[in-house]
């Protein structure tokens, strides 16, 4: 079955979105992260970008802009802060060397690095057997869940324009396999056992 839904046409009605509401997507994005006028700029234009591009490439249908692309940005600025917190952290750390404080800075990061390689290292498991639109909502659920952002199925829904059950369908499977699965266990007691 062919699917004609315009997705040039929805990639160019999500950027329109963003053009009349930019002070809007701006201040909700704002006041749920500690803002940090540093980087704030180049990580909300590069969230436009990702999901611009996720439109095109992975032919979605976005139900709500507002709302994805909140979930985008919040996600992509989380990263971003993290990033300078370690590089920080890494410059603090110059000034401890051979002292407790050092070692315990490095034990975090190492943890904090171990646990994104194996986020990595999952998804790409679960594309060999799962389409990546279900690999995609299991990986942002989880990544939100593992931080400190609160998200329940039915939010992903919300967001992704699916309805409850899929959703829910999705990440229980996914969860079982990765579960189940004796390469993904390995990989996580190779990669926590720091």
């Amino acid at each position: 079955m062919t699917d004609n839904f315009d997705y040039e046409q929805h990639a160019r009605d999500f950027l329109s979105y963003v053009e009349q509401n930019t002070l809007q997507l701006k201040k909700n994005l704002m006041k749920n992260i500690t803002y940090n006028p540093e980087y704030f700029d180049d990580v909300f234009h590069d969230s436009i970008i990702k999901v611009y591009d996720y439109i095109m490439n992975k032919k979605t249908k976005i139900k709500s802009f507002k709302d994805f692309f909140f979930l985008v940005s919040k996600f992509a600025y989380i990263q971003e802060d993290n990033r300078h917190k370690a590089k920080l952290s890494r410059n603090i750390r110059d000034y401890f060397i051979n002292n407790d404080i050092e070692q315990e800075t490095t034990n975090k990061e190492a943890r904090k690095e171990a646990i994104d390689t194996l986020f990595k290292f999952i998804a790409e498991r679960l594309e060999q057997f799962f389409p990546s639109n279900e690999v995609d909502i299991y990986v942002v659920y989880y990544k939100l869940k593992s931080g400190k952002n609160s998200v329940s199925y039915k939010k992903m829904a919300n967001i992704t324009g699916n309805d409850v059950k899929h959703i829910t369908q999705v990440i229980k499977r996914l969860k079982k396999f990765v579960a189940e699965d004796e390469i993904i266990n390995n990989k996580k007691k190779e990669l926590l056992d720091l």
